[in-house]
């Protein structure tokens, strides 16, 4: 009777291991499974981006510039984002960021402007005077239509601080004639565009001022 008693108890515990061990094994499959699929598919590490001048940006502003000089004067940041033929079928979005703002806020002005090109063409733009906290979005997360595969993106991320006159040779026509004109009245200011030394009223406070920043790439794959 003792016996038949120990055998079952026996019967009961190897039953229980049993059935734990075929519990956790599962367990465990399902979250191997998981992690893989998510290293697989929702990586951004399967995108690939190239800084031509590094992600960080370091930036001195000097003389305002025109609309028209934007393209040749303005500080340019070059980077690539490379899309490879295994994600092929998946569908994939991109954020771009500006991070680790550090800005003086002198520059925290509309003339202070930034500008995001895709392929020589521009589709975002927008200045830095609602900056409050260390981060500035140049790129909402936005799904990507790619018909060829390897695909690749080539941005240009401009900065800029903005001439506010359009007629250089007329000091009226300027957004902040008042102030200008005070300023050009009583001497305290020179109106000289082409002079490196020159000290414009309103924006000379901007020059010599620095930003930086780092380039942040996001993706989303599924």
């Amino acid at each position: 009777m003792e016996f038949k008693k120990l055998m079952t108890i026996f019967f009961v515990t190897v039953t229980i291991i049993f059935a734990l061990i075929l519990m956790l094994s599962y367990g465990y499959y399902v979250a191997s499974s998981k992690e893989a699929t998510k290293f697989n598919v929702n990586t951004s590490d399967s995108v690939a981006v190239v800084y031509s001048q590094g992600q960080n940006i370091s930036t001195s502003i000097g003389q305002p510039i025109l609309t028209s000089e934007i393209s040749t004067k303005a500080s340019k940041s070059i980077f690539t984002v490379t899309v490879p033929n295994t994600l092929s079928g998946h569908k994939l979005a991109l954020q771009i960021n500006l991070t680790n703002i550090s800005i003086d806020d002198a520059l925290k002005d509309s003339h202070f402007k930034w500008q995001l090109l895709l392929n020589g063409s521009e589709i975002r733009s927008g200045s830095f005077v609602n900056l409050t906290g260390n981060t500035l979005e140049l790129y909402p997360l936005t799904t990507q239509s790619i018909n060829t595969y390897p695909a690749t993106y080539n941005y240009e991320l401009r900065i800029y601080l903005e001439e506010i006159c359009t007629d250089l040779t007329d000091i009226t026509t300027c957004s902040d004639y008042s102030a200008w004109q005070t300023a050009y009245n009583n001497k305290t200011e020179t109106y000289q565009y082409n002079d490196p030394n020159s000290n414009k009223y309103g924006q000379s406070r901007m020059m010599g001022k620095k930003i930086n920043g780092k380039i942040e790439v996001i993706s989303v794959i599924k």
